[in-house]
């Protein structure tokens, strides 16, 4: 009876060893198991739906339509009648002034030209034209002239040629009455000097400029010019 329950209690001992032993395995399989799942990474798939009932039709253009060029006909010929001119006989030059030196018996008469006899105290180059016969009529035609006569005397630097510099120059001057030039300045510069020194030299090479008319003008006249520097 001792020998039965001694060999009961073992029996109980080992399976409950055992029993133990199942737990733990199964908890550290279960432990490897959560591991391995968490190291994936998970994936996705992003998915579009799109409307296809419908497919893209491609436009294609329509070639244009050409009108058929209208046929010529035969194109009517007009016959045009040539005109002759009358011929006219007519006497050299020669000819006519012979017959009218004869007609003249042969005198030929010279046109009396007036006597200055009678004339004291006048010379030729002390005369001024009166105010009509004057080629400037008013101020502005006279200032003209000396503006496009400046634009003559203008000439590019090759300095600046070489460097493609433009510009644009203002100068004042005074001009006399006797048409000569003074007090040349820069009002406004080009920011270039050869393109300023130019602007100067062409005031300068330009004067004298004709007298200016008494009638327009009373003692010395102030200009400004703008001189334009600029490549074609």
């Amino acid at each position: 009876m001792a020998s039965h329950r001694a060999g009961k209690r073992g029996f109980n001992r080992l399976l409950a060893i055992t029993t133990g032993l199942s737990l733990v395995v199964h908890f550290l399989l279960a432990l490897q198991l959560e591991a391995v799942y968490r190291s994936r990474d998970l994936t996705f798939i992003d998915l579009t739906l799109q409307d296809a009932s419908e497919p893209k039709v491609r436009s294609i253009p329509r070639p244009r339509v050409r009108t058929k060029a209208p046929e010529v006909k035969d194109v009517r010929k007009v016959s045009i009648s040539e005109r002759r001119v009358p011929q006219i006989r007519m006497d050299p030059t020669e000819n006519r002034l012979e017959a009218a030196v004869t007609a003249d018996a042969g005198e030929v008469r010279v046109p009396t030209v007036p006597s200055t006899a009678g004339i004291s105290g006048v010379k030729v180059s002390d005369w001024v034209p009166p105010l009509g016969v004057s080629e400037y009529v008013t101020k502005q035609d006279y200032m003209d002239m000396v503006r496009l006569k400046i634009e003559s005397r203008k000439k590019y630097p090759e300095s600046a040629v070489a460097r493609r510099v433009e510009g644009r120059v203002k100068i004042r001057f005074t001009l006399t009455p006797e048409g000569k030039v003074a007090g040349v300045e820069i009002l406004q510069s080009s920011g270039h000097e050869d393109l300023d020194r130019a602007a100067s030299w062409a005031v300068t090479a330009a004067a004298p400029f004709p007298p200016a008319p008494a009638n327009l003008f009373a003692g010395n006249l102030v200009m400004e010019v703008t001189l334009v520097f600029q490549l074609t």
